[in-house]
């Protein structure tokens, strides 16, 4: 048995655990960074609409089209920064796994224990699909009154 190769393989599985949760973390802190910017800008134009601060018929079409343009944006760097994330997060869950084959140390738990969890991007989609809708509805519906 080579104890030297063993601990230098455990070593390097740690080191790439360490490197996958710490980028990990900064994609989602990234993510949700992105995401209140969105929120923010998204928010501000709707208000914008919504008070009739824009009278210029071209100018509140081309408005809202770029809030829903704002909206369908975020979606797809929500899903896109999530696929990342989740893959990281695969990944610390495979070196958790070979290290308690490997090595029988079972005190890196962390990841393993919500493996089976659903994510709830879904709750985040709904919100920037209903801001989309809304700025439809507002264009089509409420321009007149």
């Amino acid at each position: 048995m080579d104890i030297k190769g063993d601990r230098e393989k455990l070593e390097i599985l740690l080191t790439e655990y360490n490197k996958v949760q710490d980028s990990a973390e900064h994609h989602d802190q990234l993510n949700w960074n992105v995401a209140l910017l969105f929120i923010t800008l998204t928010g501000g134009l709707f208000v914008l609409l919504i008070k009739k601060e824009i009278s210029n018929p071209i100018q509140y079409w081309m408005f809202s089209l770029f809030g829903v343009s704002l909206c369908l944006f975020a979606m797809y760097f929500s899903i896109s920064f999530n696929k990342k994330i989740n893959n990281k997060y695969t990944r610390a869950i495979e070196i958790e796994k070979i290290i308690v084959a490997n090595y029988g140390l079972d005190f890196m738990q962390q990841h393993r224990q919500y493996e089976n969890d659903k994510p709830q991007k879904g709750l985040y989609l709904s919100f920037w699909i209903i801001f989309a809708l809304l700025y439809l509805l507002n264009l089509f519906f409420f321009k007149s009154l």
